[in-house]
């Protein structure tokens, strides 16, 4: 299975990552990492420009944790714990990489606590200069990678330096167990024995979070142990990060934690949102610069655009003035008659619309039921309606025949007649009725 991290390593992207300036603090030292560059610096380093600062501070205390709170809770819950259990003298800043709901009243936090004083001072190194300055924890860097590089099956990231190994077990989503291991100094034995606690842990994150890890990737710094020095044997593949090349004090070393570094974005640091913003809206102020050049000089072809169209519609305007004018002051058309075809348009239009003495014949024949005859009918055409008057009988009882008359009318009705006059009279043997409709002509 190829890993995604190959193709996020890739020599372009180093290149560009490499106009950051970053200050690394590993194992009690400083180092800036600049141009594809590693220099030391000074315990009171004062650095120019904007830089991301990654530290380590041994004070420091890296884990995952269940408590029994809900999720905006949970630091409250974990300081109070670590201060319970000793592990901590005074208050702490908790920097939270994740946190997983875990039940109704659980959730999952992967966290590192740094005494408060210890933070305060990062800080003072940030608000120190007009430069934006972006704090990384270590083991943010590695969750960022891990993010990174892991899919839905969980993987070790082991970032061995000095006497320190740094490993975090997790995947895309959820991040199962982290914790660092110290050996005593860097000789083979006790790396040996650094490298049996790592896989230690991880047989107890197995355990504790019951899933299987096959893949171990292996991330180094300038003070790494050798390849022969670790790792050690296990059954798990053990994937060696490409290193990246970097001059240090003038000697080439190899590097892959610098790979890992520069998967981070600026909004992944744990500075306040205000020097997150700054430090992108200064990094992207030469693009910028060169957006608003641009958008500039296309506002000045646009003007001058404009304003030659402007200047040939006034021109066409004059000239279609300068013809009405003509048109306005030259002889009157002459006058042409158009009553009589006027009266022969409408004449027309009313024949088309008005019903035909056809039609008028076949909607009374559709509406006349049986035993109903029309003895008379008359239609009359006017202006805008049509009149019908009928004159007709009934060979039936009372009953009937004035049923029949009224569905009669009734269907004249829905066809659009209107009843202006109704007679209906009765007889001995029938029934006599005399009615008059109405059709608008529309």
């Amino acid at each position: 299975m190829a890993y995604p991290y190959r193709k996020l390593c890739g020599e372009e992207q180093t290149l560009r990552k490499h106009r950051r300036q970053y200050v690394i603090e590993l194992d009690g030292m400083a180092w800036r990492c600049q141009g594809g560059r590693i220099e030391r610096l000074d315990p009171t380093w004062d650095t120019i420009g904007d830089r991301w600062i990654v530290f380590d501070s041994q004070t420091a205390i890296t884990r995952t944790m269940i408590v029994e709170a809900p999720a905006k809770y949970a630091e409250v819950i974990v300081r109070k714990r670590l201060q319970e259990s000793g592990e901590v003298d005074g208050p702490v800043f908790l920097f939270t990489f994740h946190k997983e709901k875990k039940g109704p009243n659980a959730t999952n936090i992967f966290f590192t606590a740094l005494p408060i004083q210890v933070y305060n001072q990062y800080l003072e190194k940030t608000r120190s200069r007009d430069e934006s300055v972006l704090l990384f924890p270590v083991f943010s860097v590695l969750h960022g990678f891990i993010k990174r590089i892991a899919r839905r099956k969980p993987v070790a990231v082991v970032f061995q330096h000095g006497q320190f190994a740094d490993l975090i077990v997790g995947s895309q989503k959820r991040t199962y167990y982290a914790n660092r291991s110290m050996a005593f100094d860097t000789t083979d034995d006790q790396i040996s024995a650094l490298w049996d606690m790592v896989l230690k842990d991880i047989d107890t994150a197995e355990k504790e979070g019951r899933i299987e890890v096959d893949r171990i990737f292996l991330l180094n710094w300038i003070n790494s142990a050798s390849k022969e020095q670790w790792p050690g044997k296990t059954s798990r593949k053990v994937v060696t990060v490409p290193p990246e090349t970097v001059p240090v004090d003038g000697a080439p070393i190899a590097v892959s934690f610098l790979k890992a570094l520069h998967l981070q974005t600026p909004l992944s640091s744990f500075s306040p949102l205000l020097e997150q913003l700054s430090y992108v809206s200064r990094r992207s102020l030469p693009w910028l610069n060169v957006s608003l050049l641009g958008a500039v000089i296309l506002f000045v072809v646009g003007f001058f655009w404009c304003n030659h169209q402007i200047t040939g519609y006034e021109q066409a305007l004059t000239a279609n003035r300068d013809r009405m004018n003509a048109l306005y002051h030259g002889e009157s058309l002459p006058r042409m008659p158009y009553e009589e075809t006027l009266s022969f348009v409408k004449e027309i239009d009313y024949y088309r619309k008005a019903p035909s003495y056809k039609q008028v014949v076949n909607d009374i024949s559709e509406a006349l039921p049986a035993k109903v005859t029309v003895e008379v009918l008359k239609v009359d055409y006017d202006d805008n309606q049509v009149g019908v008057e009928i004159y007709g009988k009934a060979k039936t009882t009372f009953e009937n025949a004035h049923r029949a008359y009224e569905r009669f009318a009734e269907e004249l009705k829905d066809k659009g007649y209107v009843m202006a006059e109704s007679k209906f009279d009765t007889k001995i043997h029938q029934s006599e009725f005399i009615t008059r409709f109405t059709k608008r002509i529309l």
